[in-house]
């Protein structure tokens, strides 16, 4: 009896580290799915930045 509480107890620590371990690395690395709002905030801004360059392409183009 005490050696499978024990058992379960050890089992119940490491699913306790492993899932702090994930979140600690999901947030560290600036993971999207940790902060997706500036996820999208990136997106839309690398796509004005696209589109003000594809801008400047066209006039230098057409002088």
């Amino acid at each position: 009896m005490v050696n499978i509480s024990a058992s379960r107890a050890l089992a119940g620590i490491i699913a306790l580290l492993v899932g702090i371990g994930l979140l600690l690395g999901l947030a560290l690395t600036d993971s999207d799915l940790v902060n997706p709002i500036k996820s999208v905030a990136e997106f839309q801004r690398d796509q004005t930045e696209t589109q003000r360059i594809a801008q400047e392409n066209e006039i230098t183009l057409q002088q």
